[in-house]
């Protein structure tokens, strides 16, 4: 699935005016930096007809900071009658550079919360959330900090940390981060 990121997504702009002719289902990530005003004109430019299943706005705000600009989005969704599905990122507004060994990480806790806080926010609207994106490996990598059965810490992330871009779960991570947002969901 193609989508918009944060980098991309200025409007109007050469992104936005080449994803509103694309067919297929598209994504647009938002966050807390994306103004409502703005955020309904995208929406409606990528939809104009307003077809159901065709735009997956997909959330990556940041452990702390989902309620106030989820709700505004949930808010204008309802408002102005949008059809969109609802999608979570919760690892890009998480990532920080770790102090100790200078690489890019995640901490396990803040991508669950930030699951948990959606859920919770889209509750509030009668919203449902219909994806997660997780960055995950099958190899047992050291690229995110925490877990439950088989946690990592932060000087352990140098011994396996693979990654080029974007620090990812390992195989037990992922497991456990599935398995802790469906114990605790809303």
């Amino acid at each position: 699935m193609l989508w918009i990121g944060n980098r991309t997504r200025n409007f109007p702009g050469a992104h936005i005016e080449f994803f509103r002719n694309i067919e297929n289902v598209i994504g647009l990530k938002v966050d807390s930096s994306l103004g409502i005003e703005e955020f309904i004109k995208i929406v409606q430019t990528l939809n104009p007809s307003n077809f159901q299943n065709k735009l997956i706005v997909i959330t990556r705000f940041g452990a702390g900071k989902v309620k106030e600009s989820l709700s505004q989005m949930a808010e204008a969704k309802q408002k102005f009658g949008l059809n969109f599905l609802w999608m979570s990122d919760p690892m890009h507004g998480n990532t920080y550079t770790s102090s100790l060994s200078n690489v890019k990480t995640r901490d396990f806790s803040s991508i669950l919360n930030e699951l948990l806080e959606v859920t919770s926010t889209l509750s509030c609207f009668n919203e449902t959330l219909h994806g997660i994106h997780l960055e995950a490996s099958f190899e047992k990598v050291t690229e995110v900090i925490g877990g439950v059965h088989h946690p990592i810490r932060e000087e352990q992330l140098n011994l396996n940390y693979k990654s080029g871009c974007d620090p990812r779960l390992n195989a037990f991570q992922t497991l456990d981060l599935i398995s802790e947002f469906g114990r605790r969901k809303v």
